[in-house]
């Protein structure tokens, strides 16, 4: 549903620089989460047509990513602070890093295989070690300009900058 149909809802005739959605766990994640866990059957090559459909459409749809990221180590500990329980906690250090890179490396090859369908979409990756989460907020909120309801991307640092 998410990965089929969101992108008609979000890609309506009205101008695109009118509105704003922030998407969290959305095709991005439901893309990787596929890529790892789907059956056997998603997976096979008569779904191929599926798979480039749905790049290609969710490429066209979005226009900027902001990849929330920080270093593993930093990570794992943050994970292990929180009260909510995740998998991670009840592995020793190398088999949770292990596990998120697993994560990682598939959020990489979704995200390049958007910007290869892509004419124009922008991946922004933030290093949260530097910054705590209200300031990884107010950063986002300022660097696109979301105070005035518009996306300014040119307020943005790429990682190549």
């Amino acid at each position: 549903l998410i990965l089929n149909g969101w992108h008609q809802l979000l890609d309506q005739k009205e101008p695109k620089n009118k509105r704003v959605f922030i998407l969290d766990q959305g095709p991005i994640y439901m893309l990787m989460i596929l890529t790892l866990f789907g059956s056997e059957r998603i997976k096979q090559n008569h779904m191929k047509k599926w798979w480039d459909y749905a790049y290609y459409q969710w490429a066209k749809t979005l226009d900027l990513v902001i990849w929330v990221d920080t270093a593993l180590p930093v990570l794992v500990d943050r994970i292990r602070g929180r009260e909510i329980w995740h998998s991670v906690k009840e592995r020793g250090d190398y088999d949770a890093y292990q596990y998120l890179e697993t994560y990682r490396l598939a959020y990489e090859s979704v995200l390049t295989k958007l910007l290869t369908c892509s004419n124009g979409l922008k991946v922004v990756r933030l290093d949260t070690s530097k910054n705590t989460l209200e300031e990884t907020i107010d950063i986002v909120i300022h660097a696109l300009n979301l105070e005035n309801g518009r996306i300014n991307t040119s307020n943005l640092i790429y990682p190549d900058q």
